[in-house]
């Protein structure tokens, strides 16, 4: 349940650099927010832009530190694709906090993000996700596309919560666990293809 609507703004955009804000409070545990957002092997179920996702530990990384290669889509109007994404996380568990930057750039040129999550004082959890990010290609009205796009990243937040039915985190459930042994193509593969 929302407690306080998503709220979402661009901060600055300077040559084709985009940096924007966003923050929603959900009635829901802390621990589970965060282990949810961490949880990048459950991203194309919770995320409508992710089609594909594999994890690994960087090398010769600290702790906590992860290379995500994922499958992702856009979409505007009637235009979209899919193009593959690479990301260096790093994150900090004690403080909910984790952090993503660009490991090989491609579709994107650049893009830094976080996610953070606190406890509001009179109940629920403040969830705050920030990017800053310069594409190949800007498109016309970059900055609404942008802003839309945090939008959605915060109703697709809010479905999985609402999808604990008031409960903590779960793991796949088990017809999911189903489905993913049954997938046809690698999870690597669909990844390379994009």
């Amino acid at each position: 349940m929302v407690l306080s609507p998503a709220t979402c703004e661009l901060l600055g955009d300077s040559r084709g650099k985009y940096e924007l804000a966003g923050e929603v409070v959900l009635d829901a545990d802390a621990d589970s927010m965060y282990r949810m957002l961490v949880d990048y092997d459950a991203s194309p179920r919770i995320f409508a832009t992710v089609n594909a996702c594999a994890v690994e530990p960087l090398e010769r990384a600290e702790r906590g530190a992860f290379l995500v290669r994922q499958s992702c889509r856009w979409k505007f109007l009637v235009f979209g694709g899919s193009f593959p994404c690479q990301l260096a996380t790093r994150e900090d568990p004690e403080e909910r906090y984790m952090e993503a930057r660009l490991h090989e750039k491609g579709f994107i040129r650049e893009f830094e993000g976080s996610w953070k999550v606190t406890e509001e004082p009179g109940g629920g959890v403040r969830v705050r996700h920030t990017l800053a990010l310069r594409p190949a290609l800007t498109p016309p009205y970059a900055k609404e596309i942008f802003l839309k796009q945090i939008r959605e990243i915060f109703e697709d937040v809010q479905r999985e919560v609402e999808r604990w039915e008031g409960g903590a985190y779960p793991p796949l459930l088990a017809e999911e666990a189903n489905d993913a042994a049954k997938s046809p193509a690698p999870i690597a593969e669909e990844i390379a293809a994009a």
